[in-house]
Order: C-alpha cells, then sequence, then structure tokens
C-alpha cells in the first residue's frame, strides 16, 4: 500500500507540473531595460548613446509550490549591435557597431536584433502523507523536491532613435535634370544582407509631385528610392522620416532640389531655329540682328561672350543685339543656375546674299570681259579673305573653263577658257551665288578674194576672217561708199564699187569689241 501511494503521488506531480493549471500560465523569460521587461515589439535605442544594459527576467516561473530560477543566460547579437562586455550573464551591455563597411551590411544607420536563450532551475516541493497504522493515527507529512530544468528564449528587435535631422542627411543629387533616373538614400547605407533576420524599419519618403514622373523601386527596407523625375523641380524638396523610433517633433531629414538648366533654345528675329550643332548662318550684309533664347529662365543668368569686333552687341530678357561684321565669329553662352553653370559654343558661319546683290563674284585685277587663255583671280564683293569658301566651274568646264588653285579659298585662280564661262562659289552654308562671264573676240584677220581688180569690174569679191567663238557679230566698214554690205557675217560677199577702198571688220562680243 505505501508503494502505491507514492506512485500515485509521483503521477499526480507529473500531471501538475506537464498539464496542470500552473504550466498553462505559460512560464516565459523576458528582456529587460532599467529593472522593467521590454513589451514594445522593439527597443529605440539612441545613437548618442554609448552603450545600453539589458537584463533578464522571469514571467510565471513561481507559482506556490514551483520556484523557478534562471540559472544561466547567453545572449546573442544580429545586425548592427555588438556587446560591450560579456554576453554570458543576466545582464549585457549592448551598443552600436563601429567602422561600418558595406560587405559587412551594418551602420550607426543599421537595426539590430538582441537575443538572450536561458536556462531555469525548477524545484517542486510536495509532502506525503504519513499513517501509523498499527496505532491508527496520522503522522506529520514529510517534505518532498523535485527539480528539472527548462530552456527559454526572448528576442527583442533593435531600431535607432535619429536625435537629430540635421545630423542624418540624404545622399543624392541636389539637381537632377528632367527625365533622368536618380537615386536617393540615407546616408550612408542600411543593413541589406540581414533584413530576414534582424526585421524591417519604417523609412517612410515625401516625393512631391512633378519630382517624381516614375517610380522604379524602393530598396527592401525603404532605405533608398530610385525614381524618374519630372519637370516640376525648382523649390522643391524630398524628405524621408527616418525610421520608427524618431523624437516627436523631429522634423525628417530634407534636401532641397534645384533644376539643371535645360539647353538654350535660339531663334534668330524671324523664329527660324539655330542649331547649336549646325552653327548659326548668317547672310554677309545683314543689318542689326537678333539671336533669342526662347525658353529663357529669369532664375538663371545668361553671358554671351566672343563678341568683340562687332558693333552693338547688347542682351536683355533672353535677346542677344549685334550687328555683324563681315567676319565668322565663334559666340559662347554660359547658363549659371543654382547648381551648375553650362556653357554653349555657337559658330556664326556667313553665307551670301543673292547674285547681283549685296556679294558678286568679280575678277581680282581686270574687267569682266576675259581673254581666252589668261589665268587670273577672282574674289567675291564685301566678303573677308578668311571667310571659307568653296570653286567651281559649272559652265565651260569642256572648252577650257578651270579652277587651277585655290578652290577652298577666297581668291580662286582661273584658267579662262572659249566662249562663256560660269563660276559658282558656296560659303560656310547657305546658297551658291555664280556669275557667267564672257571672252574679249580675238583681233580678226581679213582674208580677201582679190585686193587688186581692174576698172568696171562688176563681179563680187569675198571677204572673211576665222570664226571666233567669243563674237556674236562682225561689223563690216568699207571707206568708199560705192561698196555696201549687208551682213554681219565673218565672210561675205560684196559686189565690186566703183572705186578702190579700204576695208576693216570688227567682232562684235557680249561685252567687248575687238578689231
Amino acid at each position: 500500500m505505501k508503494n502505491l501511494s507514492k506512485l500515485s503521488k509521483v503521477l499526480g506531480l507529473t500531471a501538475l507540473l506537464t498539464g496542470g493549471a500552473w504550466a498553462a500560465q505559460a512560464q516565459s523569460v523576458k528582456i529587460t531595460h532599467g529593472g522593467n521587461p521590454v513589451t514594445t515589439p522593439y527597443f529605440c535605442f539612441d545613437l548618442t548613446s554609448q552603450s545600453k544594459t539589458f537584463g533578464v527576467t522571469g514571467s510565471n516561473l513561481v507559482d506556490g509550490n514551483v520556484q523557478g530560477e534562471i540559472v544561466s543566460a547567453s545572449w546573442t547579437f544580429t545586425g548592427g549591435i555588438e556587446p560591450n562586455g560579456s554576453t554570458t550573464g543576466l545582464t549585457v551591455a549592448v551598443k552600436s557597431k563601429t567602422g561600418a563597411t558595406q560587405s559587412e551590411s551594418y551602420s550607426k544607420y543599421a537595426k539590430g536584433k538582441l537575443e538572450v536563450r536561458c536556462s531555469v532551475k525548477f524545484v517542486y516541493t510536495y509532502w506525503s502523507s504519513n499513517f501509523d497504522y498499527d496505532s491508527c493515527k496520522a503522522l506529520p507529512s514529510t517534505p518532498h523536491t523535485h527539480t528539472y530544468y527548462k530552456d527559454y528564449r526572448d528576442e527583442l528587435e533593435i531600431r535607432k532613435q535619429f536625435s537629430s535631422a540635421a545630423a542624418n542627411l540624404i545622399t543624392g543629387p541636389e539637381c537632377m535634370e528632367a527625365g533622368k533616373s536618380v537615386t536617393y538614400s540615407v546616408a550612408p547605407w542600411v543593413s541589406l544582407y540581414q533584413l530576414n533576420r534582424v526585421g524591417f524599419d519604417g523609412y517612410y519618403w515625401n516625393i512631391p509631385n512633378g519630382v517624381l514622373a516614375n517610380l522604379l523601386y524602393y530598396s527592401a527596407d525603404s532605405s533608398s528610392v530610385t525614381f524618374v523625375s519630372g519637370n516640376d523641380l525648382i523649390g522643391k524638396q524630398i524628405s524621408v522620416t527616418l525610421g520608427a523610433c524618431n523624437v516627436d517633433g523631429q522634423q525628417p531629414a530634407a534636401i532641397a532640389l534645384s533644376k539643371t538648366p535645360d539647353k538654350p533654345v535660339l531663334t534668330d528675329e524671324n523664329g527660324n531655329a539655330i542649331s547649336w550643332e549646325d552653327g548659326y548662318c548668317l547672310p554677309l550684309g545683314a543689318g542689326p540682328s537678333q539671336l533669342i533664347i526662347v525658353n529663357y529662365d529669369e532664375s538663371l543668368t545668361y553671358t554671351w561672350s566672343k563678341t568683340q569686333g562687332w558693333s552693338d552687341v547688347s542682351f536683355d530678357d533672353g535677346v542677344l543685339y549685334f550687328t555683324p561684321s563681315t567676319d565668322a565669329r565663334e559666340l559662347r553662352l554660359s547658363v549659371l543656375g543654382p547648381c551648375s553653370e553650362n556653357s554653349y559654343d555657337l559658330s556664326v558661319i556667313r553665307s551670301f546674299t543673292a547674285a547681283g546683290g549685296y556679294n558678286r563674284i568679280v575678277p581680282v585685277s581686270s574687267d569682266t570681259c576675259l581673254t581666252q587663255g589668261a589665268e587670273i583671280y577672282f574674289t567675291v564683293q564685301n566678303a573677308a579673305d578668311g571667310m571659307p569658301m568653296q570653286w567651281s566651274v559649272t559652265e565651260g568646264a569642256g572648252n577650257g573653263w578651270a579652277i587651277l588653285a585655290g578652290a577652298n579659298t577666297a581668291r580662286p585662280l582661273v584658267k579662262v577658257g572659249t566662249g562663256a564661262g560660269r563660276l559658282s562659289v558656296v560659303a560656310g552654308c547657305g546658297s551658291a551665288i555664280n556669275r557667267l562671264f564672257r571672252v574679249t573676240p580675238a583681233a580678226p584677220v581679213i582674208t580677201a578674194s582679190a585686193s587688186c581688180i581692174s576698172v568696171g569690174y562688176a563681179g563680187n569679191v569675198s571677204f572673211s576672217v576665222p570664226d571666233d567663238p567669243n563674237a556674236v557679230a562682225y561689223e563690216w566698214v568699207f571707206s568708199d561708199a560705192s561698196w555696201v554690205n549687208t551682213s554681219d557675217d565673218n565672210a561675205i560677199q560684196v559686189p565690186a564699187g566703183a572705186a578702190a577702198t579700204t576695208v576693216k571688220v570688227r567682232a562684235i562680243g557680249y561685252c567687248s569689241t575687238s578689231g
């Protein structure tokens, strides 16, 4: 009977420890700070503190006859925290990791997790009933103890409290160009590779309308954001709430934005577009002219330079006023904005006016009627010697007209052929001008069928000169009026006159006569 009694008591103890009311009260251990259990999902760790001390306490470890005691603890650290001393006691000092590198995936901004594993010793005290069967009376109860051990764990997420927004900057461009992708992040980086172990923090970005055109992606913990920028940037700022542990009233970290100045768009006074790449084609002979910045922005500063030598140069409200001289020029426009200064060079290339106008092709030192076979220089009126030109013979090349030298200079050397020849020249831009030149006919040499005829001869006498391709007609003159000619050909037949005569002939060209 005594053995049965003891067995029933042991079975009762087992039932009490494993399935009884006390076991249902959920024994556990809790991480503490300042002696009190931390009841929030995370602990805000002030970055200005060098170290924080945490402890561990039991929950429901003591209940009636059961006494529980934490007899050992082991602490582990994950993420951006590390121990500041021993890790095996019932308390532990914790500090932020230092010397951060991106490969280590932590920094003063990184999150962390503190975990404790405890061994708890439980002692259960119970009393066995004693009875003296011989005397049939109850005896005092005998105390008994049962000791066993059980392991518990607890963990606490550590997040960082940013005490000053001014000290926690956003990295990313202050100046951005519309339509380009940009990335902004809390500086420096946040834990990237241990998020599944240390949890997510709450970073909340405020990107104003007009700044964000197309969101591309956030990083895993939203500590960085990448997007395509819009057009409305001036006066805007991007801000971010730095995590869930911000102090009350803290302003979010922010970065003011400035728009990179757009490339200036130019036109002339007639609204014709001007290309920075191709240059400005300005006709020679042009009077006061204008270059207009179509997308002029009053918030920017514009400065034109390299206009020396051109008279009456001024700039006002996006318009450059100038009176050009005959030379080409390189103009530079500098645009100064809040975050950058960009310079743009514009080549001013001179072009010719229409043929017969301000610009005209002329021989350098001879009449416009030329001598066949001559080699002479040509030029363009009112064009500078240094102006780039390209000459060609467009008519007469088959009759000996040719550019001998200087086809790409202001003064080419030209070989005069027979008949008419047309010269054409193009400046650096614009249309070509051209001019037709004629050749002075050569002095004719007369050949006659007879130089002496008898008195009273009534027949015809033939006269001729070689047919000159540079002549359009011939004028025959006889000293005696009885000799009459009605033809302007190079060969004539004239009835003999009544008296002796002399004969002369002139070759008539388009612009000159010889004979």
